[in-house]
């Protein structure tokens, strides 16, 4: 994996490499896609490419440094044909602790990627979360329709397509990507939370 400040380090000689090229269209192509940073990146490359350009991106993203690297590190481990970069676009919501023995609802849309439950689980503390809904995955030949659980007819990322997964955003920065981390959810289940954190829930798919 190719982490970003370190595609900006690379210096002529390394583009003798196919592989260079490939690292560097994939996060053109990323930035290009992506809601948020989108307006941005075309700003960029209507400025000077020279020496300034590393330094005009550091200034154009610096604040948002934190969640393009945990964009960036969900996109380059989950990349597959067709990935749907609009469509995994993460709006980062900080959670709240829930204050005991108090409970919370939240709706998680299946044509998305990650999304924020606003809430902040404590490391060590047990949470329980229960799902409830139904999802169609395809309408062909007939519409086959998923609940929590998923169906084991087909899986993704060793999941059953359309299970609710969960992953927890580290409050305090991490050296590792936290949401890398996938807790399987289904219809119901109860965690100690390794770590303090937002909860993110999505609904298992492929990212294409």
């Amino acid at each position: 994996a190719r982490l970003i400040p370190e595609i900006f380090g690379w210096g002529p000689e390394d583009f003798f490499q196919p592989e260079s090229y490939a690292w560097c269209w994939s996060l053109a192509h990323f930035l290009r896609q992506h809601p948020r940073y989108r307006a941005r990146f075309q700003a960029l490359g209507r400025e000077d490419r020279g020496t300034r350009f590393a330094a005009r991106f550091r200034e154009l993203f610096g604040p948002d440094t934190a969640d393009l690297s945990t964009e960036w590190a969900l996109y380059i481990t989950n990349l597959q044909y067709g990935y749907d970069v609009a469509r995994a676009a993460i709006e980062f919501q900080p959670g709240q602790p829930l204050a005991a023995p108090a409970t919370t609802t939240v709706d998680i849309h299946a044509d998305r990627g990650w999304q924020s439950s606003r809430v902040e689980v404590v490391a060590g503390e047990t949470y329980r979360i229960t799902a409830t809904g139904q999802i169609t995955l395809a309408n062909e030949p007939r519409p086959w329709v998923s609940e929590p659980r998923g169906v084991t007819i087909d899986y993704v990322d060793g999941q059953p397509l359309g299970k609710l997964l969960a992953a927890i955003r580290s409050t305090a920065p991490s050296p590792t990507e936290t949401m890398l981390r996938v807790l399987p959810v289904g219809p119901a289940a109860t965690f100690t939370a390794p770590l303090t954190g937002t909860v993110y829930l999505r609904v298992n798919d492929g990212w294409d």
